[in-house]
């Protein structure tokens, strides 16, 4: 199969955020008495503003349902009921900042980077004094701002490891996406897909920069919350094709204009 030139849009970076803490693995204390919820992302949600943290359902609706851009773990397992939208934490929030556009009146074609404001925000729960082994129920304000900058981490590094990759299932050719090569040769060692192709060019090389600034906080939306924030820069797929090109050709070259 002839894999496309690598492309990103804007949805495309959600998706794969979204894929990545789907697939998120879970941990438990050395006796497996509990899961450590707090050391696995629970929601992803876009939103237009810090003041959606706050908001009922952080804002989102019934329009939300397998969205590219809102994920709730908690959801997704009660069967995405529209009249009983619930997220938990720890929760990953993307909120756009500085959009610059590069080449925006000349007639090739423009290319346009986006400032993002991403953070890990968790809520602290009051200790729980019947449950005194639970580590994530009796975590100090530090610990639990350790791991919030902890996921971050990973999720950086996942992010990192992701290619430009085709996949074939069932023998249908599918859309070309961002994935994880490794995790794709173990899909098809166990027989969920047929094959995959990649080219190899990361969807690093669209992210920056490499040394990132972040800030644990403490109390930012409440009493009881606490939060590692950072900024990064996406470099999105340029649009080469022209409104008159687009015309007559009746194709939008992958490129994310409405």
């Amino acid at each position: 199969m002839a894999l496309a030139p690598p492309n990103l849009q804007p949805h495309d970076l959600l998706r794969t955020i979204i894929r990545i803490v789907r697939n998120w693995p879970q941990s438990f204390t050395p006796d497996n008495a509990y899961e450590l919820k707090c050391k696995r992302p629970s929601c992803v949600a876009k939103l237009w503003s810090r003041s959606q943290v706050n908001a009922e359902n952080l804002g989102k609706d019934a329009r939300y349902i397998n969205s590219d851009i809102f994920y709730s773990r908690i959801w997704e397992d009660t069967g995405q009921n529209p009249s009983n939208i619930t997220h938990a934490y720890p929760m990953i929030g993307l909120i756009e900042d500085t959009n610059t556009i590069k080449g925006a009146f000349t007639t090739n074609g423009a290319q346009y980077s986006v400032q993002y404001n991403i953070f890990v925000l968790d809520r602290m729960p009051e200790k729980q004094t019947n449950q005194p082994l639970d580590p994530c129920s009796n975590r100090t304000w530090e610990q639990a701002g350790d791991n919030c900058r902890s996921i971050l981490l990973t999720l950086f590094q996942s992010l990192s490891r992701m290619e430009w990759c085709q996949t074939v299932v069932d023998g249908d050719i599918q859309p070309a996406e961002w994935n994880d090569p490794k995790f794709l040769a173990r899909q098809q060692s166990r027989g969920e897909i047929d094959s995959f192709e990649t080219n190899g060019v990361p969807l690093a090389s669209f992210l920056g920069p490499q040394n990132v600034n972040g800030t644990t906080m403490y109390n930012v939306y409440g009493d009881s919350d606490v939060g590692f924030f950072t900024t990064i820069t996406v470099n999105f797929s340029e649009c080469v094709q022209s409104y008159t090109e687009i015309r007559r050709e009746k194709s939008y070259g992958g490129c994310d204009l409405w």
